[in-house]
């Protein structure tokens, strides 16, 4: 057993895990360094939301010159400036 559960034998032969529940005890504390990376981390997410939106053809409401984005970004891939 640890803070996110336990396999449970079951009746039919296979382990099953079974999820402690919500709200561990003690609580996680998220604080420090562990706060920073949870925040680099979501800031990240929000990029890589951004560029599969540009990836997608979906025009953002908030850009007005999406197509010339994406032209240069398509540049950059073919000159592989970028990854």
């Amino acid at each position: 057993m640890n803070r996110s559960g336990a396999y449970v034998q079951q009746q039919t032969g296979y382990k099953a895990f079974i999820p402690d529940p919500l709200l561990p005890n003690p609580p996680v504390k998220i604080e420090g360094e562990l706060q920073n990376l949870l925040s680099k981390a979501d800031m990240s997410l929000a990029r890589l939301d951004g560029l599969f939106e540009f990836e997608s053809g979906k025009k953002p409401d908030n850009v007005n010159d999406v197509d010339e984005v994406v032209n240069f970004i398509k540049a950059l891939l073919e000159k592989r400036m970028i990854a």
